[in-house]
């Protein structure tokens, strides 16, 4: 239902926005400015800059998109911010998702507006103004927001000359439903597929770095391989992907491993659950649990949720505010007793300042 009123509310901007002249970035170069070519029916504006070729524009907002690997001989190095967005997509005051901010210095910043947090859209105490585009001219290959909002594509093939993917670059492609990976990515950036309708996923051998909320809100995603290579994945990468049954990691892989369906790392951190495993019990060298890794669908009753039952051992030190973030207050929580951190008591999960983690039926005799 949110993707219909999202493509909805998308296509009036866009309506409105089509009497504006197309530009080619959102500093207001001209398309005419640039050079011209046409590659597997699909039409790109580009610059050269030295012997490199940097695509400004992609027209027409074609449904399937092959990046060319060069261009007249130059090796196509760069997607600009906002090559394929919807005309006004770069300045609309986006009301959800602050995760494809990027944490700099205000300097840097470009102010979109009021955003939510990735899960807000039920629980405003999320709510953050912390919405931000990318910036320009940044030194991914595939810029910031590159396709931001780029409802109109369903596949993308990106070159081997690209290495790294730029925060919320197809963010929102709520069609996008096919990616092939070039086999020299190194790394996403936070909320670079972020709400979009990729159903499998096999990221390429040479990823080292997967960002907060990558794939949050994928909600058609039911399988992910993680490789070998990656040995840092940011928090809520995987969150309110309700579709997603198992996340298989490679056994090589020295920082990663999936156990009785939680996905933890080597330095004891529980990172992810799939819903389709109900009964929780960490292991025992388990210290940490990071933000929304036991994340459940939500339910407005709260008498449903995929959590039953979770057990945190004596050596669990930190749990995120948001953990649980809409589990059913029907989840069964046990704290081992030596456990000195944490305590369950009157139907509520807390710390030893009194914060309240999670709260259950019980906390309502």
């Amino acid at each position: 239902m949110r993707d219909w009123i999202c493509c909805l509310c998308f296509t009036v901007l866009l309506a409105v926005a089509g009497c504006e002249t197309q530009r080619a970035s959102e500093h207001g170069t001209q398309l005419a400015d640039y050079n011209t070519i046409t590659v597997d029916g699909v039409t790109y504006a580009y610059e050269v800059r030295g012997d490199q070729a940097v695509i400004v524009k992609i027209k027409g907002y074609p449904r399937e998109v092959r990046i060319p690997a060069e261009i007249n001989g130059a090796p196509v190095v760069k997607i600009k911010r906002g090559a394929y967005s919807v005309p006004g997509a770069m300045s609309y005051k986006d009301p959800v998702h602050s995760a494809i901010a990027k944490r700099v210095d205000d300097s840097q910043r470009e102010e979109v507006g009021y955003s939510y947090h990735p899960m807000a859209w039920w629980d405003d105490s999320y709510v953050r103004k912390c919405a931000y585009l990318a910036p320009p001219d940044t030194p991914e290959a595939v810029e910031g927001h590159a396709f931001y909002f780029g409802f109109a594509l369903h596949s993308i093939t990106l070159p081997d000359t690209f290495t790294t993917i730029g925060k919320g670059a197809f963010s929102r492609c709520i069609w996008l439903s096919s990616v092939t990976f070039p086999a020299t990515l190194v790394s996403i950036g936070e909320g670079a597929f972020l709400h979009c309708g990729l159903s499998s996923v096999v990221l390429p051998d040479s990823l080292t770095s997967i960002g907060a909320y990558a794939f949050a809100h994928c909600n058609s995603l039911t399988s992910i391989t993680i490789p070998e290579n990656v040995v840092s994945i940011g928090e809520g990468a995987f969150c309110h992907c309700h579709s997603l049954g198992e996340i298989h990691v490679s056994e090589k892989n020295p920082m990663y491993y999936m156990e009785d369906g939680v996905l933890y790392s080597r330095k004891g951190e529980a990172l992810w659950y799939s819903q389709a495993t109900r009964n929780i019990v960490l292991r025992d060298d388990t210290t940490s649990i990071l933000p929304y890794a036991f994340q459940s669908k939500y339910h407005v009753e709260r008498s449903k949720g995929s959590l039953a039952s979770i057990t945190i051992p004596q050596g669990v030190t930190n749990i995120a505010e948001n953990a649980f973030l809409g589990c059913a207050r029907t989840v069964k929580v046990t704290v081992a007793p030596e456990n000195n951190h944490f305590k369950f008591i009157g139907g509520k999960l807390v710390d030893r300042k009194g914060n309240i983690l999670l709260e259950t039926w019980d906390a309502y005799p």
